[in-house]
C-alpha cells in the first residue's frame, strides 16, 4: 500500500527541511492549502522543496478554489506539471482574511489540470448520502481524497482503485484538539489494524494527517514497518 504523509505548512525553512528528512520513509506526500482558511505558505512552494529532496516520490498539492480565479489555477497547474506533482482541488473553508472568489467549480479545475496532462483529484466526503458519493465518483477525477471515513465498510461496493482515505491520527499530544475538531479520527495504536482493514477492501493508498504532532510520523513509520 502507498502511504502518504501530510506536510503541514511551516513558516521556517529549516523546520520544513528537518520534517522532510524525518518523513523519508513514507512513500509520498500531500501538502494542504491554507488549512481552515488561515494564511500559510502556498503548497507548491513546499512541494518544490520536497521534490528537490525526493525526485521520484509522488506528491499531491491541494488547491482551495474559493480563494483564486482561473488564471491563478492555470498557472499553478503549469507549475505542477513542471515539477511532476499531482493536484487535488477543493472549494475550501471561507477565508479568514480577505474575500472569497470561488466561481471556479471543482470539476472544471480537474478538467483544466487533465487537459495539461496533470493527474487531478478531488475530495469525497463520506458524510454525504451514498448516491451523492457514487455520483461524484463518476466524475473525471483521477483520484479522490476520502474524508470523514469512520469505517472501511463504508467503501464496500465502491471502486477502491482511485480512493485515498484521509486518516486523521489522534496521539497523546493532539487528542484534545482532535476531539474539538469533531471529525472521525483513529488512535495511533489502532492505525496498523485500520490499514489492514482498508487493504482487505482493496484500497491501494492512504493519506495520514497528524495535526499538531508532526513528531509522531517517525513512530508511525516504525509501526507500519516502512
Amino acid at each position: 500500500m502507498l502511504i502518504y504523509a501530510e506536510i503541514h505548512p511551516f513558516s521556517r525553512r529549516d523546520d520544513l527541511e528537518s520534517l522532510l528528512e524525518e518523513l523519508g520513509a513514507f512513500h509520498g506526500f500531500d501538502v494542504p492549502d491554507a488549512p481552515m482558511g488561515r494564511p500559510a505558505p502556498i503548497p507548491i512552494s513546499i512541494a518544490c522543496m520536497a521534490r528537490g529532496m525526493y525526485p521520484s516520490k509522488p506528491i499531491i498539492v491541494n488547491q482551495r478554489l474559493i480563494d483564486v480565479n482561473e488564471l491563478h489555477v492555470r498557472s499553478l497547474i503549469k507549475g505542477a506539471k513542471m515539477l511532476g506533482l499531482d493536484m487535488a482541488f477543493t472549494q475550501g473553508d471561507q477565508p479568514r482574511i480577505g474575500r472569497a472568489v470561488g466561481y471556479l467549480q471543482t470539476e472544471d479545475a480537474v478538467r483544466l489540470a487533465k487537459d495539461e496532462g496533470v493527474r487531478a483529484g478531488m475530495m469525497l466526503s463520506m458524510f454525504y448520502p451514498r448516491q451523492d458519493v457514487e455520483k461524484r465518483m463518476r466524475s473525471a477525477a483521477d483520484f479522490f481524497l476520502v474524508l470523514n471515513l469512520a469505517d472501511p465498510r463504508q467503501l464496500t461496493g465502491l471502486d477502491p482503485a482511485p480512493l485515498i482515505p484521509y486518516l486523521l491520527v489522534e496521539t497523546e499530544r493532539n487528542k484534545e484538539w482532535m476531539r474539538k475538531l469533531g471529525q472521525p479520527s483513529i488512535r495511533e495504536e489502532e492505525l496498523p489494524g485500520m490499514v489492514e482493514r482498508l487493504e482487505e477492501v482493496g484500497v491501494r493508498a492512504i493519506l495520514l494527517s497528524i495535526p499538531r504532532d508532526a513528531k509522531a510520523f517517525s513512530r508511525l513509520a516504525k509501526a507500519l514497518k516502512l
